[in-house]
């Protein structure tokens, strides 16, 4: 069994949950003057329900923020990920892309450096 598909995921975990509190993290920075503002990461990989599962965590204090996000992974989804690598260096090799689209989700683009979307993928106005 390999932890590789989670360890492609984890990091983007991170990002959404810097994301997702970037407004109470700068609160947090603003109210901590003097003092450093600590902010933890956790990460628990194990087995559940016959899955792969995955719990990442943050923690710091703004007035006491914890949240955890837990996901599922596949052990073929390591190579998966390194499929897509590859083919996202070829297309931008070949100066072309490819748009991958489902229902509900945001579009993802292989290839080519685009110019800015929109999310349906459509190219933004520009002001």
């Amino acid at each position: 069994m390999s932890i590789k598909g989670a360890l492609k995921i984890i990091p983007n975990k991170i990002r959404e949950m810097l994301e997702d509190y970037s407004k109470d993290l700068e609160e947090a920075w603003v109210k901590s003057g003097e003092e450093p503002l600590n902010i933890s990461f956790s990460v628990k990989i194990g087995v559940s329900r016959g899955k792969n599962s995955c719990d990442v965590g943050i923690l710091f204090t703004k007035e006491k923020i914890k949240d955890l996000y837990s996901f599922y992974w596949d052990a073929n989804q390591g190579e998966l990920f390194d499929s897509i690598e590859k083919m996202d260096a070829d297309l931008k090799k070949d100066e072309t892309s490819v748009t991958i689209s489902m229902d509900g989700h945001e579009p993802v683009i292989l290839g080519a450096d685009l110019p800015d979307l929109d999310k349906k993928g459509y190219m933004k106005k520009r002001q």
